[in-house]
């Protein structure tokens, strides 16, 4: 039972996606020439890198400009494209919209279209901003309410799997008391009491450091008898005075003996699928680690690399997220 009530949670929470409206009319979209400069500019902005993630699209909004005699508006993109799985494709593109008459600067032509056609300044579903683009923006006032319906922000594409490297360092904030108090809220509405269940828990909290873990076994009866099921979950971290970590670990593994499993214990197995997703995943957005995962196994920060692990079989699931 433990097989499916994993995928069906991890689904659940994977479901989640960005708004979409109007967006250009990717026939109006010319490829460019992509040379060997070209794509690793491609692949290397100054505040993030990005991947291809299977089955999904999304964009990147690099520059914009004027065409040479000032009556075409230009926005240049970058495509990343899993629709056709984990190779893909990635592909710079052009959007060209046609002008009433000749413009000095993309910022007058772009202000113009923003008050008489702002359908044009539709951006496509999941788009990410380049930062000299949003920083252009804010530092001229420009009000991009029109672009903003289809701008993901970063947290999206982390979440997604897409970002392979950030500018900023990965934070922890160690405050103890109140980590303590989220995992024995998750383990007082998640953790099943039940006769057959075998609990054993460790913490220890100090000044800069933290370790936590809780091993629970399920018995097909009471008395310890036959090994059904057995939950891990661990966590260790350690901090300097800043809050750069110098150790993150964090696992999550459950495994069944499924030639032990009889139907009323199913249930129980459910339940205990669940307060290992529920721990599982507090712990995950706690320390903001959500960047890596199946899609993505290493996030490049500016202090650590994140790493992730995962495994599972039909009776058995492993996750493993750390940091060097």
């Amino acid at each position: 039972m433990i097989k499916n009530a994993f995928p069906l949670l991890i689904l659940l929470l994977m479901l989640t996606g960005c708004a979409s409206s109007s967006s250009p009319n990717e026939k109006e979209f010319v490829q460019l020439d992509m040379s060997a400069d070209v794509g690793d500019q491609i692949i290397s902005l100054a505040d993030v890198n990005f991947k291809v993630v299977p089955e999904q699209t999304y964009y990147i909004l690099l520059d914009e400009s004027l065409s040479d005699d000032g009556s075409k508006f230009v926005r240049k993109f970058i495509k990343y494209d899993g629709s056709d799985g984990a190779e893909g494709a990635v592909e710079e593109l052009e959007n060209e919209v046609e002008l009433p008459y000749s413009f000095k600067s993309a910022d007058d032509a772009r202000n113009w279209l923003r008050e008489f056609a702002p359908e044009e300044l539709a951006l496509y579903p999941k788009t990410y901003l380049s930062d000299s683009v949003l920083s252009h923006w804010e530092q001229e006032g420009y009000d991009y309410s029109v672009e903003a319906k289809n701008v993901a922000p970063l947290e999206s594409f982390k979440r997604m799997g897409a970002v392979t490297r950030i500018s900023d360092p990965l934070l922890i904030e160690h405050d103890a008391q109140e980590l303590i108090k989220k995992i024995e809220r998750i383990e007082k509405d998640y953790l099943p009491d039940h006769a057959n269940i075998d609990v054993t828990r460790d913490l220890e909290a100090l000044s800069q450091s933290f370790n936590y873990r809780t091993q629970v076994r399920l018995f097909n009866e009471p008395g310890r008898s036959q090994l059904v099921s057995l939950l891990d979950i661990e966590l260790t971290y350690r901090v300097d005075e800043l809050g750069h970590p110098l150790e993150l670990t964090l696992e999550a593994s459950f495994e069944n003996r499924e030639e032990h499993i009889t139907g009323r214990l199913l249930p129980v197995i459910d339940d205990l699928a669940t307060f290992a997703w529920m721990m599982r995943d507090g712990l995950v957005e706690e320390f903001g680690i959500y960047g890596v995962g199946n899609n993505n196994s290493e996030l490049n920060y500016a202090n650590i690399s994140l790493y992730y692990e995962g495994e599972e079989t039909g009776a058995h699931y492993r996750e493993n997220f750390s940091v060097r």
